[in-house]
């Protein structure tokens, strides 16, 4: 994952977990529980000195009932997303760096055929191969996926 992708998903994320928290009106210990992992860990989360691994933040995400999107992403930027903006970037930046649709599911981890639905508009990717494929295009993650 490109430096400046994981400093957009990194930046502010404790904040993000121990506002969804106190706003959930649970305890740490309370989280981390229906997290499944200890008060501790969750403290550290909080406090920045640790960031959840990707695998795990689903796990944080049902401790405090937030979807992934709301905890990964700067409130100013999960607003409602345009799904048409996202297909036509996605068709723009394959075509700006003039590679297949093969190439392209190969840099993020899919199909040919899951790059050329998410560009005709048919379905939309996770958030994870989101990432992945703004890191294989060099965009911003948030942009890409029709949130700015």
């Amino acid at each position: 994952m490109a430096r400046g992708v994981r400093a957009v998903i990194v930046d502010g994320i404790g904040d993000r977990i121990r506002a969804a928290r106190i706003a959930a009106g649970i305890t740490r210990t309370a989280a981390g529980r229906l997290a499944g992992v200890t008060a501790t860990r969750w403290h550290h989360a909080e406090q920045g000195w640790t960031v959840p691994r990707l695998l795990r933040l689903p796990r944080y995400c049902a401790g405090i009932a937030v979807t992934m999107e709301r905890l990964l992403l700067d409130p100013e930027v999960s607003g409602p997303r345009d799904v048409e903006a996202m297909s036509m970037r996605m068709r723009s930046c394959r075509g700006a760096i003039g590679c297949s649709l093969w190439a392209a599911g190969d840099g993020a981890g899919a199909t040919d055929n899951s790059i050329r639905r998410w560009e005709l508009g048919r379905s939309e990717p996770g958030i994870s191969t989101m990432i992945r494929l703004a890191d294989f295009y060099g965009v911003g993650h948030a942009w890409l996926a029709g949130w700015q």
